[in-house]
């Protein structure tokens, strides 16, 4: 069943492959592609390059294993509420998500080992969900931090949709970067982070954030964020947590190092106690694009770990270092208790 929606290119072996889906088919003629469709608590595996790739397969858990030193192309399709994929390869590849929906009652939905970079294209017009175990089984061999994990990159392509659930950790975690080129990538909740990595740069397409865990952070980056175009949106229900003496917050970007805005659009709405829309660690710099930001939650007070009475209050827009806004459009609206448009 081959129908014409838009095309979807997959690079392989410095060629251009030009393939046509709906939300479940695919052509499946094409040239060392490896293909995976789930079926329930089974699955059927076409791989015509055995030479190169070996998949091991138990029920609806399924490793890939590549040894071949040649990027290649893996397309899953299908579905199953009780599977994995497990990428091990020695090289870069495209992982393309065409209709699948997986859910594994174990560990991640899907997990790459290697710190290779990975090219997940969203096929155009799908719909893809993940969501992982709420109480991981892990060994050695294991060591997932999220639904979506690699240890390596994740570039995100194509025109379709991913739908991301982090029940247990973080929803989708890189181990080194992230960054966002096309589609409309749906964090559901996370009991950790939306997105957890060391660099996030979105360019395009949308992150719609769904934030509901006290302490949760719908993007967290380790070193720094930077957006040029795209948008990112959502809310937030979590609050902080005070534990011991010491506050953890719920907030929607959450940046250790930079915060560069080139374009773009965000609008955020937190309904938290003691919400942050963004907070930056160190350097917060915005030459365009669009800040719409709202916190509804109520400040409060607190005992530290020397017995001290602070307080802690919702913000919009919160700094350490410096802010300069050199252009664009910025609103900021904080009603809640002791409320706070921008701190610096």
């Amino acid at each position: 069943k081959i129908t014409q929606p838009p095309m979807v290119d997959v690079f392989f072996k410095e060629k251009t492959v030009v393939m046509r889906a709906d939300s479940t088919f695919w052509n499946r003629s094409v040239p060392d592609t490896l293909n995976i469709q789930f079926l329930n608590d089974s699955t059927i595996i076409q791989n015509p390059r055995m030479d190169l790739i070996q998949t091991i397969s138990n029920h609806a858990e399924v490793t890939v294993i590549s040894t071949g030193h040649r990027p290649f192309v893996c397309m899953a399709t299908g579905s199953s509420n009780n599977g994995s994929l497990v990428i091990d390869s020695d090289t870069t590849f495209t992982l393309v998500l065409a209709g699948l929906d997986l859910s594994s009652q174990k560990v991640s939905a899907i997990n790459v080992l290697q710190k290779h970079k990975a090219r997940i294209v969203l096929a155009d017009g799908t719909l893809n969900t993940l969501s992982d175990a709420t109480i991981y089984q892990t060994d050695s061999t294991n060591t997932s931090n999220g639904c979506l994990y690699t240890k390596g990159s994740f570039t995100f392509t194509g025109c379709g949709t991913l739908s991301v659930t982090g029940n247990s950790r973080h929803a989708i975690s890189a181990g080194k970067n992230i960054m966002v080129k096309e589609g409309h990538i749906i964090i559901n909740n996370t009991e950790k982070d939306g997105l957890h990595c060391d660099k996030l740069l979105v360019e395009g397409g949308t992150i719609e954030l769904h934030i509901k865990t006290d302490a949760s952070k719908g993007i967290k980056c380790k070193e720094n964020f930077t957006m040029t175009g795209g948008r990112i949106e959502g809310e937030a229900t979590g609050n902080l947590v005070i534990v011991g003496g010491e506050t953890s917050y719920c907030s929607f970007l959450k940046s250790n190092g930079t915060f560069q805005m080139e374009g773009g659009d965000i609008a955020l709405r937190h309904q938290g106690d003691g919400g942050r829309c963004i907070s930056v660690d160190s350097n917060m710099t915005m030459t365009s694009g669009t800040l719409n930001l709202e916190c509804h939650g109520d400040g409060g007070s607190y005992l530290t770990t020397n017995n001290d009475l602070d307080y802690y209050t919702p913000k919009c827009i919160t700094v350490d270092d410096s802010l300069q806004i050199k252009g664009g459009s910025v609103n900021c609206s904080s009603i809640g208790l002791g409320g706070k448009g921008i701190d610096l």
